[in-house]
């Protein structure tokens, strides 16, 4: 059985089957232990026990690539039924960039014939950090608080909840610090949020938020955005 390559526009399939039958050359299915040397070809963004992501540079095109190699019995035996995470989330980053919704945009998605492993392929975030990252360096101050709820607050107007809402799945522009963009697509659910439902998503945020931020701004913070609501 050959591998599983798609693509969102028809246009990128060749770069898909590219970009995925690099990485499974260079992956030896040892999940987070997985080892290699960064090069200009691929490099590592980030290392986690189910889950790491790289930048790939091939064709002159750069990208984001998220392996879900999560290695607890479950979720191979998902990942061979073919309900891979990664499916879920090139379905659901698809929806998301179809919906308007600030979030990298999708190109394709790749299941490995042998082991189900999916890798989804997507752009690749460049001048953007981690809100967490960029609140722990300057701060959460008034400005920065409004933009930021008021990304929130529109992304659950457009009937979007992120069911692991938290400044790790949101990214910031660091060079136009008002511009988000959305992460973590498979754990995302559409639906139209009542008043009850969106405060208890963004109580889930701020919970997130107590680890490095002092409670006088995380109450400022949550003033602003039920302001809105």
């Amino acid at each position: 059985m050959s591998h599983q390559f798609i693509a969102k526009n028809s246009a990128d399939l060749a770069y898909i089957k590219l970009v995925g039958n690099y990485i499974i050359v260079q992956y030896d299915e040892s999940g987070i232990d997985w080892q290699y040397d960064d090069n200009e070809t691929m490099w590592r963004i980030k290392r986690a026990p189910s889950a790491g992501v790289v930048g790939v540079n091939m064709k002159e095109r750069i990208c984001c690539a998220k392996l879900f190699y999560d290695q607890r019995i479950h979720s191979k035996i998902r990942n061979r039924l073919g309900l891979t995470k990664a499916k879920k989330a090139y379905e659901r980053g698809c929806k998301l960039n179809d919906f308007g919704v600030p979030s990298p945009q999708i190109y394709g998605y790749v299941k490995v014939s042998k082991t189900g492993l999916g890798i989804l392929i997507c752009e690749l975030l460049q001048d953007y950090q981690r809100v967490d990252a960029y609140i722990q360096k300057n701060g959460l101050n008034q400005s920065f608080s409004r933009d930021l709820a008021r990304f929130i607050f529109d992304v659950q107007q457009k009937g979007v909840e992120h069911k692991d809402l938290s400044p790790r799945n949101i990214m910031v522009d660091t060079q136009s610090p008002q511009n988000f963009k959305l992460l973590d697509f498979e754990d995302i659910e559409f639906k139209n949020l009542n008043i009850e439902q969106r405060i208890k998503n963004i109580e889930h945020f701020e919970t997130r938020l107590h680890r490095f931020v002092p409670k006088e701004s995380i109450e400022n913070f949550s003033k602003i955005f039920r302001q809105l609501s």
